[in-house]
């Protein structure tokens, strides 16, 4: 399936650097560094030349170098010099190299997949400052994006998957508000002991994301943002930041993220990854399975992408007047 149109953070604002750096995001070979001013840049590794790695070259004064023939790119895509045309001859307009649109924001590169130039801003959540204390993780997971999302949005797990982790969460799952306004899902609830889940409390939760892939946890006294990027078909990269504002400022609290990130990324998340590995179909839907009502932002996450898919559906093409001997008639189609 395409991967839905929108800002995604797609790596960790120290991982981008003046060097060129290789990504695989959307199921295509990019290469980012950042300009002269240091504002971070993106295009598809091949050169629009003769098909050279971007990624093996190196940069010259903001400007991306092809290692094949030392052509240079600008963050626009256009090719700024040509070392065999010589200083005074004109570089072909049509030799540019095929932009994805960056920003950086929140100490994250955000990539812009889509088509055309970018119709919204980078996702966030009021709730998260920059000056709260943080800490992040990132790795790749073996699973479809449509398959790391409903992770990300799924709460009953937690007592199943990670019951060594977390012995004291409940699996019963509260939702007592959810809602879908925008880009915006929002559930709030509780987290409840089950039968015979003995040494167990209840555990209020919010939960929100922001379409197509970042998401933000409270539960437990801590805050998750997790962000999660399309590496391919069959891969998944993820940013998970801790923020644990209770513990108040400085070098404590700092202290706490950078443990609860570790802890979670070693234990909890290798467990997720586990699963997630296993599950078939590859590519997740609201056909593939049978959702409950504890997966009630998962159904609200996949009402988004439906409402995505159905604004990127071509439009039929109009006529002042239909064919000679063809009947008229509303031939709208009703597809859902």
């Amino acid at each position: 399936m395409p991967f839905p149109d929108g800002w995604y953070a797609a790596a960790i604002s120290h991982a981008i650097r003046r060097r060129p750096v290789r990504l695989r995001r959307f199921g295509r070979e990019l290469v980012a560094w950042r300009d002269a001013a240091g504002r971070p840049a993106c295009v598809h590794a091949a050169c629009p030349h003769r098909g050279a790695d971007l990624a093996l070259g190196r940069t010259r004064d903001g400007l991306l170098e092809c290692p094949y023939h030392g052509f240079r790119f600008a963050a626009d895509g256009r090719c700024a010099r040509a070392p065999c045309q010589g200083h005074s001859s004109r570089v072909p307009g049509r030799l540019r190299a095929q932009v994805v649109p960056a920003q950086e924001q929140y100490g994250l590169v955000w990539l812009w997949w889509g088509s055309g130039e970018p119709t919204a801003r980078v996702p966030w959540f009021a709730s998260l400052k920059p000056q709260d204390p943080v800490a992040t993780v990132a790795g790749v997971y073996a699973c479809h994006f449509t398959r790391y999302m409903e992770n990300a949005l799924d709460l009953h797990h937690l007592a199943f998957v990670h019951r060594l982790v977390l012995p004291f969460v409940g699996s019963v799952v509260d939702m007592r508000k959810t809602s879908l306004d925008g880009d915006a899902i929002y559930a709030e609830g509780r987290i409840l002991p089950g039968p015979g889940e003995r040494l167990r409390w209840p555990a209020d939760f919010i939960l929100e994301a922001r379409f197509p892939g970042l998401t933000r946890l409270e539960l437990l006294g801590a805050e998750l943002l997790v962000a999660a990027c399309p590496q391919d078909e069959r891969s998944t990269w993820v940013a998970g930041r801790y923020y644990r504002p209770r513990f108040g400022a400085g070098v404590v609290a700092r202290a706490a993220s950078w443990l609860a990130a570790q802890a979670d990324y070693q234990t909890a998340q290798r467990q997720d990854r586990r699963v997630l590995r296993s599950i078939r179909p590859l590519v997740g839907s609201p056909r593939a399975n049978t959702m409950v009502s504890a997966d009630r932002p998962i159904s609200l996450w996949y009402a988004r992408l439906a409402q995505s898919e159905r604004q990127e559906l071509p439009q039929p093409a109009c006529s002042a007047r239909p064919p000679a001997g063809h009947a008229t008639g509303d031939t709208r189609d009703r597809g859902e």
